[in-house]
């Protein structure tokens, strides 16, 4: 067992025990992955921060039945992304059987160079990339902030998101493609515009 999860399970040995202010360390370690898989399922801002202290209450109340099976912090997404997928059932039924129909899938999983991933240079175009990304399809967009975002295997993306790993590479693929298809097409309309 690597260090970190010694670490961590010393740490969640002794909020078990009853040293509960302990459990901020644990918060302040996993804010920023579970803040942005919140921002990425959720579009309501009013919402998040609700969304992260109810997964944080959750976690939590669960921390006894964390075994240690798999990285803290895939155990931690899971529940975060349960958490995300339960708010959009609540608040939008007919989202949430959206966003679990299964895509397409391709056996194509090379990644392609992305013309549009270098044109990140510029704010405008980090803009646009925003704006993309923000529609894209809710299991696609969460795919790809887990894999880019936060530097997460395909392994992990799967167990967290619950499904199989072939489909997981397929919508990781898919919202490159689309993203890349997108911002190629605003940045040819872009140059029509700018010819006449």
């Amino acid at each position: 067992m690597s260090g970190v999860n010694d670490t961590y399970k010393i740490l969640i040995s002794r909020i078990l025990e009853g040293e509960t202010r302990l459990f901020l360390i644990l918060v302040n370690d996993h804010k920023r992955l579970v803040s942005r898989i919140v921002w990425k399922m959720v579009n309501k801002s009013s919402e998040r921060e609700d969304i992260c202290q109810d997964v944080f209450f959750k976690i939590y109340k669960s921390l006894a039945k964390f075994k240690f099976e798999s990285k803290l912090s895939t155990w931690i997404a899971q529940i975060t992304y349960n958490t995300c997928l339960n708010y959009i059932d609540k608040k939008n039924p007919e989202l949430y059987e959206d966003f679990l129909i299964s895509e397409e899938h391709t056996d194509i999983f090379r990644s392609e160079e992305s013309n549009a991933i270098q044109l990140l240079e510029n704010k405008d175009t980090a803009d646009r990339l925003r704006n993309e990304l923000n529609r894209l399809p809710e299991q696609l967009r969460t795919a790809l902030a887990l894999f880019h975002l936060e530097e997460m295997k395909y392994e992990e993306i799967s167990t967290i998101m619950g499904l199989p790993l072939g489909t997981v590479k397929s919508h990781i693929f898919r919202a490159r493609k689309i993203l890349k298809e997108k911002l190629e097409q605003n940045y040819k309309q872009e140059e029509l515009w700018n010819e006449n």
